[in-house]
């Protein structure tokens, strides 16, 4: 009896020191969702961005869901170069770390538009257009369109 009351009292023991050791947990990185839309029939060269400082990381990952549509590579930790291949949607993961630990996530869902393919032009000149018939009505002047400004739209 009184030897398992020993081994009770030491099992005790070392269990409340087990559960008054600090426990610590990683916490998860930090998932940023962006979106980005490519014009196959403007930017046939590709793009290069950094959508931060790749400099303050030790490793970056690029991966592509769907490779038919875009080609994308990390350029060391300078900068990510993303190539558009045929008109559709793919989402572009971006994984930065810091030694071995993942500190943070990009992921851009993107929207290439194909080679020949219209994109949004056709709705946004419509839109501009009632838009410089609502100023004409208020008696101001109309508005030009701009590519340079609707291709600029198109990178949010």
């Amino acid at each position: 009896m009184r030897k398992m009351m020993k081994t009770g009292m030491v099992f005790f023991m070392a269990m409340m020191v087990l559960m008054t050791q600090p426990v610590t947990a990683d916490a998860k990185a930090k998932v940023l969702n962006k979106k980005m839309t490519i014009d196959l029939n403007k930017d046939s060269a590709g793009i290069r961005f950094a959508p931060t400082k790749l400099k303050n990381y030790s490793k970056v990952k690029v991966r592509v869901k769907n490779k038919k549509v875009l080609k994308a590579k990390a350029k060391g930790r300078k900068y990510i170069y993303l190539k558009g291949k045929a008109g559709g949607r793919t989402t572009v993961t971006i994984r930065l770390y810091k030694g071995h630990k993942k500190v943070r996530v990009y992921r851009y869902s993107i929207k290439v538009i194909g080679k020949g393919q219209d994109g949004y032009k056709a709705q946004a000149k419509e839109t501009f257009v009632i838009q410089n018939k609502y100023r004409a009505e208020k008696g101001v002047k109309a508005l030009t369109w701009s590519d340079k400004l609707y291709r600029f739209a198109l990178y949010r």
